[in-house]
């Protein structure tokens, strides 16, 4: 720690996870380091040093470059914004150079996109929208409303989101979704909401206070009721994270 700190500290280009310090007593002994556990005094990295011994710290492989894209975080995080990403860099760096979670955070339901999966995703819905005209439309059956539903699809914009399981306001304890950023990921961490969308064929969609103790059941019931056209068997809800229970 001493030599990099006595030479000026590391080039942004660096390659801090693997350096050599090569000693120049007999034997020629060489040792890796990791200079990040270096300077932050780790005994097993922060190793003694001899006369004349040399450290060699080596540039960046072409493949972690330096900048390699950029993310962006938004919402209850204490520093939104776009953020720079090396490859490899993972989802919970991020949110720590952000300065983590703010009060209100609600990180259970943070949503996070990724735009390679987004356009997998409008590729898809794309060939439904053109096997569905070609199929359904030439064959002439149900066409008022089979029209209707290719229209729909045609104006759905996929959002390209994955369902993370964030437990709560600790980054390092959610290492299970420390998922490896590419360049165009988003993520939106939400403030805490007191209230629950009920929609669908409901008498009064909308809205509804949530107070922790209710069941979908009386939800619906807040709402009014089932409609007439209403599909009991196939009610869902859809939970803070994206996930989704029958």
């Amino acid at each position: 720690r001493d030599m990099i700190i006595y030479s000026g500290g590391t080039l942004k280009t660096s390659f801090p996870e693997s350096a050599e310090l090569v000693s120049t007593l007999p034997g020629m002994d060489r040792k890796t380091v990791n200079l990040k556990k270096a300077m932050d005094d780790d005994p097993g990295h922060n190793l003694p040093v001899g006369l004349n011994d040399r450290l060699v710290v080596r540039n960046m492989p072409k493949d972690k470059g330096p900048v390699f894209g950029h993310a962006t975080l938004s919402g209850e995080v204490l520093f939104p914004g776009q953020y720079p990403i090396t490859k490899g860099e993972r989802l919970l760096s991020v949110i720590e150079r952000a300065g983590g979670y703010t009060a209100p955070a609600y990180p259970r339901g943070a949503v996070f996109t990724k735009e390679r999966l987004r356009k997998i995703q409008q590729s898809i819905f794309d060939e439904v929208a053109a096997c569905i005209e070609r199929e359904h439309l030439a064959k002439n059956k149900h066409k008022d409303a089979t029209q209707r539903l290719l229209e729909q699809i045609k104006t759905f914009k996929c959002a390209g989101r994955i369902q993370v399981s964030v437990t709560g306001l600790d980054v390092q304890r959610d290492k299970g979704f420390d998922i490896e950023l590419e360049d165009g990921d988003t993520f939106h961490v939400p403030p805490l909401s007191d209230a629950v969308r009920i929609a669908g064929a409901v008498r009064k969609p909308g809205l509804y206070e949530h107070d922790g103790q209710s069941a979908y059941r009386d939800y619906v019931k807040a709402a009014g009721g089932y409609g007439s056209i209403a599909d009991e068997a196939s009610v869902f809800v859809v939970k803070a994270d994206g996930g989704t229970r029958y």
